[in-house]
């Protein structure tokens, strides 16, 4: 969650304007928060810039910093709502077939690149949020 103003809770956000994709809209709906759909690029930067919506909430990284999101943002909600991720997909059958230990390999490899993007990304957070307030919830 990425804010202009700060907020000290999760309640906070009620009557708040957010652009939001459809996986946070419950959420919003449930605490009083108002959905605003926007495409994702200049027309998010230009609504928080005009403040014609209090914030966003998107997927780590969806865009941040090629739209220069961070130049309109001045708080940060954490732990964040999640982050975008990409994935190797095999056929299960296919899988199976293979030898055990190359499974194990396919495996592992998954889980030490997951750990290395995740450690890759939060560097990156790190050096582009340090003008943000990390906001209490």
């Amino acid at each position: 969650m990425f804010l202009n103003e700060p907020i000290t809770h999760i309640k906070d956000i009620k009557g708040l304007k957010f652009h939001s994709i459809s996986l946070f809209k419950p959420m919003l709906d449930y605490y009083g928060g108002v959905s605003v759909q926007l495409p994702v690029g200049e027309e998010i930067y230009t609504a928080m810039d005009r403040g014609l919506v209090d914030g966003y909430l998107t997927i780590l990284g969806s865009g941040f910093f090629f739209n220069s999101l961070d130049k309109v943002t001045n708080y940060w909600v954490t732990p964040g709502w999640g982050h975008s991720s990409t994935g190797t997909f095999i056929n299960y059958d296919a899988l199976k077939s293979l030898p055990a230990e190359w499974q194990k390999i396919l495996d592992d490899t998954a889980v030490d690149k997951e750990k290395e993007w995740a450690s890759k990304w939060l560097d990156i957070w790190a050096g582009h949020m340090e003008k943000c307030t990390p906001a209490q919830h």
